[in-house]
């Protein structure tokens, strides 16, 4: 009997689990260094967007925005348009990511880059490692943070890049 309750509990607690948005799948190729894409490819490392707010509102946004989701700021610089996330553990266990943004003025409002670093801890040496679109990787667990927050952003259109 207490086998059959556990078994219902566990199936009834799954299936009210919460499922997160996932970032789309990556195409085969992406464009040349620099090139902004509109979906995301494989080697991507910086994810942009554009928005119709002014450099100062989207600064003020996106600040608002980190905070709201739990993020310290290490670097902030309204004058520049740059701010720096500390690190923090992402979903895969071993891996710190620390997230940058860089906010700069174009024809119709502004555009936020997003670009993220990684830091992963292996017993007693720790290393950084560059966070990019590649699935089934443990660092694509920064990737999909990135994605997650730059949808977060109120009306802005997302495009995607390698640096």
């Amino acid at each position: 009997m207490k086998m059959v309750l556990l078994a219902l509990l566990l199936l009834s607690c799954s299936a009210s689990a919460q499922t997160l948005p996932t970032p789309p799948a990556p195409t085969e190729t992406g464009p040349p260094a620099g090139q902004e894409a509109n979906t995301p490819f494989p080697l991507a490392n910086v994810l942009v967007v554009h928005t119709a707010d002014s450099v100062r509102t989207a600064y003020r946004n996106l600040t608002a925005l980190l905070l709201a989701q739990g993020y310290y700021l290490v670097e902030t610089d309204p004058a520049h348009g740059r701010l720096t996330t500390n690190y923090r553990r992402s979903d895969y266990r071993r891996i710190k990511v620390s997230l940058r943004f860089v906010i700069s003025p174009q024809a119709s409002g502004s555009r936020i880059e997003e670009r993220a670093t990684g830091q992963v801890s292996i017993e007693a040496s720790r290393f950084g490692v560059e966070c990019r679109g590649t699935p089934k990787m443990p660092i694509a667990c920064a990737w999909a943070e990135m994605w997650r927050l730059a949808s977060l952003y109120p009306a802005g259109s997302l495009a995607y890049k390698r640096d």
